[in-house]
């Protein structure tokens, strides 16, 4: 399944490049209502991950980001939202691993559940410049401005 998520974001625009690392070295934790994401070569990190409706949580790639090697793109499936048009949401993490800590975790895209799994509706922009990231969200609000250098801001 994460093989087709990730073809159609590639496919659609909605990714920059394929997966660079495996996902499959990740482990997931759950506690409830809540998951975790580790990496048996990460001690220390242990990213939270945001379940949005209903389904599960589905490691799709984790990545170099190409306009900054140090930081690290952890997409995944977050869930299915929507009532009568249900759409999966997919959720981009992006991570400093030499920090042990997360910058950033923002919606990528809005695709539907079958396949191909085409987008559904407007989909968030993703812009990467040197030391900075902006996210233009769906509800049209100002564009989300990520600091990816010396710590973060929002």
């Amino acid at each position: 399944m994460k093989a087709l998520v990730s073809s159609a974001l590639l496919c659609f625009g909605l990714a920059a490049h394929a997966a660079v690392d495996n996902v499959s070295e990740w482990s997931l934790e759950s506690l409830g209502v809540e998951s975790f994401a580790s990496h048996a070569d990460l001690p220390g990190l242990r990213l939270p991950l945001l379940r949005q409706g209903g389904g599960g949580i589905e490691l799709i790639a984790w990545e170099m980001v190409p306009q900054n090697p140090a930081l690290r793109l952890l997409r995944y499936e977050a869930g299915e939202v929507g009532t009568s048009e249900r759409v999966r949401v997919i959720r981009g993490m992006v991570v400093d691993p030499s920090q042990r800590r997360v910058l950033s975790d923002e919606v990528v895209a809005y695709l539907g559940v079958d396949p191909p799994f085409l987008p559904q509706g407007p989909q968030p922009k993703w812009s990467w410049s040197p030391g900075i990231l902006l996210i233009q969200r769906t509800d049209r609000r100002s564009p989300l401005r990520v600091i990816l250098r010396d710590g973060f801001q929002k």
